[in-house]
């Protein structure tokens, strides 16, 4: 043994004098004498681990650890490998080890913090990477690292000061210039975070993620055609950038162009097969595709649960809640738009109207930003919580604890949507609802609330949900600034105006063909698009252009950008006909219009979003004013704008109508709700399942 020991020390010393192959041969020549030697074993791994052999680290330190080998090193060198290697959890366990026999490992401290944020723990690895830069105030990568966790934890604030920090020990860091710049927009100052990343590109103009953070800067100010040119940099120096690729195919659906958009998030899937949201805003996009069916679409949906979602089957739990058919129930929203957003006021109503006798409200709000709408959710009663920073287990636990017995999805596959919670089953009755209710795809989802228009009888079989018809799809609370109708504009000004306020990425160029018959048959019309990126230089370009292309002079074509909400409806006082996009139609547009005395021409399709504006006119008593095919879209168009007393007629008694129909009936509407939700309560209490 006294010989091993020798032999030991010998072969370490030519380790840490950098002898590497000399202290492997030195290293076997003892494990051929002692095969069982853990301190051998693991020095050994160690220059396997140095060598990127993370394979074969694993095996010979993982060896001498269960040999009894507890030193520090050991521990950590173990933890790299595994990390390597794709193990994190492991990695998270021989770390933590590392970090109780040498308390003041301050790199271990490091990785076991960066390795719980890669694990989406980030208050976990708070702690621990607030002990690293405690045991060495100038490790700069782990102030860096700590801040990248709080800025997750929506501690923006701390973020900054950690950033600070970190350049101050590395001036010249693009990467530390970069992240200062992503504390300062989270703080509300996107002006001196677009000059953050603009000095991170200069100090590293390859630095692929400085152009994508200014592209997501740019797009945040709707400055779209920008934003896309910033993608476009990042993708040229980085092909493989995932991110990069689906912002740009965000920025040019944005900008209308939502088939190139399709296929750079099939691109950013290829790229990154677990690329979650790169599959939800394909499966968004394509609702703006004219080639779409209701069976592809449902497939589709179908693959992302495979893709995303079935994991979590096996780890379902029975849910525990009180089986009583007619007891006063827990219903929690879940959604990201309780705030000043066109879901929330075709939600609100619901809301607002429940009955507190029969139904508790929870809301479980992953808002980025809030407002006075926002308030005005928190003031009507429901539990109400924060869940932005929650993780999807995390989330799911808590609706879990807080009882919910229904749990109604607002989001579908839009931006900000908690699809994982649903697919966890965290509450036993499911269903999607107003925000973006065109299927999930989800077979814990129980139902899915629409209309027979909206989604016709025929086509339900390729839905996974089953289809529950309320009064109409969506219901819809004005807001009390709401501008009086005025008289029809045509009147005084001589011609018909034609109008459309939806998304510019709305505005297919297969709509705007039709525009231009409608427009040529109506002599002396004009038309009007309002959008908020319309303000962006390149966007209107770009409109413009397009109605060029089909024959209609740009003198005959007003662009008006972002205005405050009640601009917004002030704007419907200039027109007389709206239009409705096609194949995603309006509708918050489509109500709000209505609500302003201007009737909707709708052209109903196949699939359910191309249907929306058709549910919204046959509930509000307006069913002729939907076409069934493009050519009745255009009759119905230039019949309408011909006959100046009837629009001027229905535009006086327009509102009126539009708020004694179910559309607007808080209580009935809300009545209905709480019986489709007291039907599935009863269906879960006798079988389990709804």
């Amino acid at each position: 043994m006294a010989d091993v020991t020798h032999m030991l020390a010998q072969a370490v010393r030519l380790h840490r004098g950098g002898r590497l192959e000399a202290a492997e041969a030195a290293y076997r020549r003892i494990l051929e004498t002692v095969p069982d030697e853990p301190d051998a074993l693991q020095l050994l791994g160690a220059i396997a681990r140095a060598r990127g052999e993370n394979d074969v680290a694993a095996r010979l330190i993982g060896q001498a650890v269960q040999l009894g080998c507890d030193r520090a090193e050991a521990h950590y060198n173990l933890g790299g490998a595994l990390l390597d290697l794709g193990y994190r959890a492991e990695a998270v366990a021989s770390f933590q080890r590392a970090v109780a026999v040498r308390p003041n490992y301050a790199e271990a401290c490091f990785l076991l913090g960066t390795t719980l944020d890669r694990l989406g723990q980030p208050a976990r690895a708070v702690e621990a990477l607030r002990r690293a830069v405690a045991i060495r105030p100038d490790y700069a990568d782990a102030h860096n690292n700590l801040g990248n966790c709080l800025l997750r934890l929506g501690r923006n604030e701390e973020a900054l000061a950690c950033y600070r920090r970190c350049l101050e020990l590395k001036p010249d860091s693009h990467e530390v210039i970069g992240n200062i710049g992503n504390a300062l927009k989270a703080l509300g100052h996107p002006r001196e975070a677009m000059a953050s990343y603009v000095r991170a590109i200069k100090t590293k103009p390859e630095y692929a993620e400085g152009h994508n953070n200014l592209g997501m800067a740019f797009f945040e100010q709707n400055k779209h055609g920008l934003a896309a040119h910033c993608f476009r940099k990042a993708i040229a120096l980085r092909p493989d950038y995932a991110e990069a690729i689906n912002n740009l195919g965000i920025a040019l659906h944005a900008l209308g162009d939502s088939e190139a958009a399709g296929e750079l998030f099939l691109r950013a899937m290829a790229q990154r097969p677990s690329y979650r949201r790169a599959h939800s805003q394909y499966l968004f996009n394509l609702d703006f595709d004219l080639r779409q069916t209701v069976a592809s679409q449902q497939i589709e949906r179908w693959r992302w649960y495979k893709r995303h979602a079935l994991c979590h089957a096996t780890a379902i739990r029975p849910h525990r809640n009180d089986r009583d058919p007619e007891r006063r129930l827990k219903i929690g929203y879940v959604g990201a738009d309780f705030r000043q957003h066109s879901a929330a006021y075709v939600f609100g109503l619901v809301l607002r109207h429940h009955d507190p006798s029969r139904v508790e409200v929870h809301i479980y709000s992953g808002n980025r930003n809030n407002d006075e709408k926002t308030e005005s959710f928190r003031r009507g009663g429901a539990v109400w919580r924060d869940t932005l920073r929650l993780e999807d287990e995390a989330l799911t636990s808590l609706i879990r604890e807080d009882g919910i017995d229904i749990l109604v999805d607002l989001a579908g596959h839009s931006q900000g949507n908690r699809l994982q919670v649903f697919a966890s089953k965290a509450a036993p009755v499911q269903v999607s609802g107003w925000g973006h209710c065109n299927g999930s795809g989800l077979p814990t989802m129980n139902g899915l609330l629409a209309d027979p228009v909206y989604i016709p009888p025929p086509l339900r079989r390729h839905f996974v949900e089953r289809v529950i018809d309320l009064p109409c799809v969506l219901s819809y609370d004005p807001p009390a600034y709401a501008p009086e109708v005025g008289p029809l504009p045509a009147i005084e000004a001589g011609h018909v105006t034609f109008g459309c306020l939806n998304r510019r990425s709305k505005i297919s160029g297969y709509v705007l063909g039709l525009w231009a018959k409608i427009m040529a048959a109506v002599p002396g019309s004009r038309l009007l698009v309002k959008d908020v990126a319309l303000d962006d230089p390149l966007g209107r370009k770009g409109m413009l252009a397009a109605m060029t292309r089909r024959g209609v002079p740009v003198d005959r074509v007003d662009l008006v950008g972002a205005t405050r909400h009640a601009g917004h409806l002030a704007a419907y006082g200039t027109v007389d006909v709206a239009l409705d996009p096609y194949p995603m139609s309006g509708g918050t547009s489509t109500l709000e219009s209505l609500w302003m005395g201007v009737p909707v021409v709708s052209l109903a399709g196949e699939i359910p979003a191309s249907r929306l504006g058709a549910a919204i006119n046959h509930a509000a008593g307006l069913p002729d004013f939907t076409a069934e095919s493009p050519e009745h879209y255009v009759d119905i168009a230039v019949h309408v704008a011909r006959d100046v007393d009837r629009l001027s007629d229905l535009r006086s008694r327009l509102r009126g109508q539009l708020a004694a129909s179910p559309i607007c009936d808080g209580p009935a509407y809300a009545g209905a709700v709480e019986a489709v939700y007291r039907d599935l309560w009863r269906r879960w209490c006798v079988g389990g399942g709804a």
